[in-house]
């Protein structure tokens, strides 16, 4: 009879485990939230000192936590902005909900701010190599407005903030009376 509610306790606390514990969940600014597992909230950030900035244009991009099995330390880079004026809004983790779920970050500032009355040239052919690192997602380069005319922002390898994430490229679109750049995003 004992042995009966003991696998009759352990069978509960490992169902109530399964149901009560935290998800993980990806949150864009599209709505997508794919389920998953975290152990809890990430653990603090690191430390980064930016190397020396590549160029004009650059914007630092402050490393963060992806969980993949584990909590997994992404290292921050430098980015080309997109437009004159472009603010990079960091993502984060968020506890919402009862979960953890990751909010992507993104330029703002941004296309209703900037409208470029030039037309973008068409899209450069890149060589793109072999992949440097398990998993890497290649980011295509873009056309960038610098306020006087178009500059070309190469393409580069990165890294999936979460996985099975993939890159959904930013684009800029003729509305009224010029272009607007919409910002690339994960999903």
């Amino acid at each position: 009879m004992m042995n009966r509610w003991v696998a009759f306790g352990t069978v509960f606390v490992l169902l109530a485990g399964a149901v009560l514990a935290p998800k993980l969940a990806v949150a864009d600014d599209n709505g997508y939230t794919p389920p998953g597992l975290v152990p809890g909230p990430p653990p603090p950030p690191q430390y980064e000192a930016p190397p020396v900035v590549p160029g004009p244009g650059y914007v630092w991009i402050t490393g963060h936590w992806q969980f993949a099995g584990r909590w997994v330390w992404v290292p921050g880079e430098w980015v080309v902005a997109p437009y004159p004026g472009a603010v990079w809004v960091q993502g984060r983790w968020a506890h919402r909900d009862g979960r953890w779920v990751w909010i992507n970050g993104g330029w703002r500032g941004g296309a209703a701010d900037v409208v470029v009355t030039a037309t973008p040239p068409p899209p450069q052919a890149e060589v793109v190599g072999a992949p440097p690192f398990a998993g890497a997602i290649w980011i295509g380069g873009f056309w960038r407005w610098d306020g006087r005319t178009w500059l070309w922002a190469h393409g580069h390898w990165d890294r999936a903030p979460w996985p099975h994430a993939a890159w959904v490229a930013g684009h800029w679109t003729r509305q009224g009376r010029g272009w607007i750049w919409f910002a690339g995003y994960w999903r």
